[in-house]
């Protein structure tokens, strides 16, 4: 069977190639995984509004979902109150399966109060409450605010102030969640042109979409995706527009 891809510059998603080809999912639980990791980093999770995206019905959806998490790639972290009762759900994606999930789904069941170590080592997530679907971020909020020299020298307000002139936002360069996901991409080894370029991609992409529009933002465009942000064309294909949600 001969395969022919068309050339795209716009609405196109970079995936791992591990889930796809993982013999353990079935073929509904990697199309659902793929259907999830094309969405943008801070889209809010719920289990009806993946319903409403396709033909299968909640409970084959439902299924899909109990199949990733069962091989690693779905995990649920339970958030804690000061009094360590339990409250909401964290629903972390990930595109390759976490080794560890097992035992985190373990310690949160035989742990019911606060572990002071435990909240020191877990890593945090780029999350308001239970809203986004991204992986783990194991840099230290104590460390980014601490003024270290190694955070010295990365160019937040640089790189916060281009982005509101670009997107004609109005984002702090202080807000410790904001702060956490560029040192994460600084760290891996991207500059600020690269920080600059991505602004400049999904701008040029989303400012004049009514609905991806709202998406430039730190907690999208820093987010897991920057690197496929970054590769993007910087020249948009003529007359071809963003796909919008039902």
């Amino acid at each position: 069977m001969a395969i022919r891809r068309a050339k795209r510059k716009t609405n196109f998603t970079i995936i791992s190639n591990v889930g796809l080809r993982d013999s353990s999912l079935s073929l509904k639980a990697k199309g659902l995984l793929a259907y999830m990791l094309s969405l943008p980093d801070d889209w809010v999770f719920y289990e009806t509004e993946l319903v409403k995206h396709s033909i299968d019905g909640k409970a084959s959806v439902r299924s899909g979902l109990r199949e990733l998490e069962g091989n690693g790639y779905l995990i649920k972290q339970q958030e804690r109150s000061s009094d360590g009762k339990f409250q909401n759900v964290d629903w972390v994606l990930h595109d390759e399966p976490w080794t560890d999930f097992r035992s985190t789904d373990k310690r949160s069941t035989e742990e019911p109060t606060t572990d002071k170590r435990s909240t020191e080592n877990q890593p945090l997530l780029n999350t308001d409450s239970t809203k986004d679907l991204n992986i783990p971020n194991t840099d230290n909020t104590k460390d980014i605010m601490s003024g270290k020299p190694n955070d010295a020298s990365i160019p937040y307000q640089e790189i916060i102030t281009y982005l509101n002139e670009k997107a004609n936002r109005n984002y702090k360069d202080t807000t410790p969640k904001t702060r956490n996901l560029i040192k994460a991409r600084w760290k891996e080894g991207f500059s600020l042109e690269d920080f600059k370029t991505v602004v400049d991609n999904q701008v040029s992409e989303w400012q004049k979409d009514k609905y991806w529009n709202k998406f430039l933002r730190p907690e999208t465009l820093f987010g897991t995706k920057f690197e496929g942000y970054l590769n993007k064309p910087k020249q948009k294909a003529p007359g071809v527009k963003t796909r919008k949600w039902e």
